[in-house]
């Protein structure tokens, strides 16, 4: 199976599909072997969140390796953060600009997750906690009688 990432922008008003395809040529460089796909959500409906929202899903023979995975997630979490601060310094100077929110899955789950407010911040982690609520879900799910 090759490997696979999917980069998904769920509002294209927000990150567009010019800019998800900057991040895929990023990626792209880190392994030419790499198949990297951008794909647009299509809105339906209003949605309201503070943040803008970019999800990447690895998936492939290599990336079901534990260590792997977490290599290859660091390393495009690393090109996702330089891209969000780049742009913020492109961006015209606003009063209280949206923050950007990468999560990056593997075929388990999150494996990254990180909110990027400016051009000079290190990243919010969010990993745990995007882990957290994707296991209490699981439980959910499981034993639809505890819930």
């Amino acid at each position: 199976m090759a490997e696979t990432i999917g980069i998904n922008t769920p509002n294209p008003h927000d990150i567009t599909p010019a800019e998800a395809e900057e991040i895929a040529n990023a990626i792209r460089g880190l392994d030419p072997t790499w198949e990297v796909k951008v794909a647009v959500t299509e809105r339906t409906s209003y949605g309201i969140t503070w943040f803008e929202i970019l999800r990447i899903g690895l998936a492939g023979a290599a990336f079901a390796e534990k260590e792997a995975l977490k290599e290859a997630a660091k390393k495009i979490a690393d090109i996702v953060v330089a891209w969000a601060r780049e742009r913020f310094r492109r961006k015209k100077p606003a009063v209280n600009p949206r923050p950007t929110y990468v999560q990056i899955y593997g075929p388990h789950g999150t494996v990254v997750s990180q909110v990027i407010r400016n051009a000079t911040d290190e990243p919010e982690d969010r990993t745990e906690q995007d882990q957290k609520i994707e296991q209490d879900f699981k439980n959910r799910k499981n034993n639809p009688a505890d819930s």
